[in-house]
């Protein structure tokens, strides 16, 4: 009896204190240029799922990233714009930053930062713009003392900076991370037109070139290229590791993602294709992650009804003992 009494209480302490959220399976993202469209596929198996976002007057969705608050950011190219997708339907919200707002001409990559804004590059003014991460409100022009030419990707690196692909001068330039100040051209040796940048597992640096069609891996402290990582692309205009730690890449002449071991760099196959994809340019992962409500605080009625149930099991234990 005693055992069955402390077995209820436990469950009913663990009722009132803890929450329970699903946790849904990780899917694979894909900007779909020529359709104006953001397509969905199993993370798992590849197979296609179902056009995920679109509508809103997207035109021409270049990056994507999910924000803090596990909705989709898509910049759209066309119309200088990033749309905002509920994260869990694709359902179109708004748009989050405005045309033109703060100068912005050819949207081309997105990234949140460390501090939670939204950075955006500005491809035909050669500068990354910063906009407020919750309401898409214009910064600043945020990259500043560098000849930036025809930037196309950003991303942030371990270290917190900001590195950007430079398409025409062929390299990846370096800024603060905190103040947008220019460090320096961090990697060039063996590029001619870079296209996407993004750091692996391992904190080095994996850029793609459209003009080699190839897959280069820089270290990524000091920027020295380590060798060819990939090859056999034709036009890789997106990179990302996916959760089994192999390289993905979006092969956009022949319409498909296209998987590399994440170690070795040998390939592996087309890993997603179909559902219409035409003109894959950049892809990620991503595992929805519901808010978590708040756990339920007891009203004092139930501590008290609790604190009597305690002891009397209590008063119980003791009365058996004796």
């Amino acid at each position: 009896m005693t055992v069955r009494l402390f077995i209820v209480v436990s469950m009913l302490l663990n009722l009132l204190i803890f929450s329970t959220t699903v946790y849904s399976a990780p899917y694979l993202y894909v900007t779909s240029y020529n359709t104006d469209q953001v397509l969905r596929y199993d993370g798992i198996t590849g197979a296609y799922i179902d056009v995920f976002a679109s509508g809103g007057g997207i035109d021409e969705p270049y990056s994507l990233a999910f924000g803090s608050d596990g909705n989709l950011y898509v910049s759209s190219r066309a119309t200088s714009e990033v749309m905002r997708y509920d994260g869990l339907t694709g359902t179109f919200i708004d748009v989050f930053v405005t045309a033109g707002s703060g100068g912005l001409s050819n949207a081309h990559g997105v990234a949140f930062g460390p501090d939670g804004n939204l950075y955006v590059v500005n491809r035909n003014n050669n500068s990354v713009l910063r906009y407020n991460g919750v309401t898409g409100e214009f910064i600043n022009v945020f990259t500043t003392g560098s000849s930036l030419n025809v930037p196309t990707s950003v991303v942030f690196g371990p270290d917190g900076n900001m590195y950007v692909c430079s398409a025409k001068s062929n390299s990846i330039h370096r800024f603060n991370g905190t103040t947008g100040a220019f460090m320096d051209i961090f990697a060039i040796t063996g590029l001619t037109e870079p296209r996407i940048a993004i750091f692996g597992p391992d904190d080095n640096l994996y850029v793609g070139d459209i003009d080699k069609d190839r897959v280069y891996k820089y270290d990524g402290t000091t920027g020295s290229l380590i060798g060819t990582f990939a090859s056999g692309i034709d036009y890789p205009v997106g990179l990302t590791f996916g959760p089994d730690g192999n390289l993905y890449v979006a092969n956009r002449n022949t319409n498909q993602i296209l998987r590399y071991n994440g170690i070795t760099g040998a390939y592996m196959g087309v890993f997603a294709s179909g559902g219409g994809l035409s003109g894959p340019l950049e892809l990620i992962f991503y595992e929805y992650i519901p808010p978590i409500p708040p756990s339920p605080i007891p009203e004092p009625c139930t501590l008290v009804l609790l604190v009597s149930a305690l002891g009397g099991l209590f008063h119980r234990l003791r009365t058996n003992k004796a």
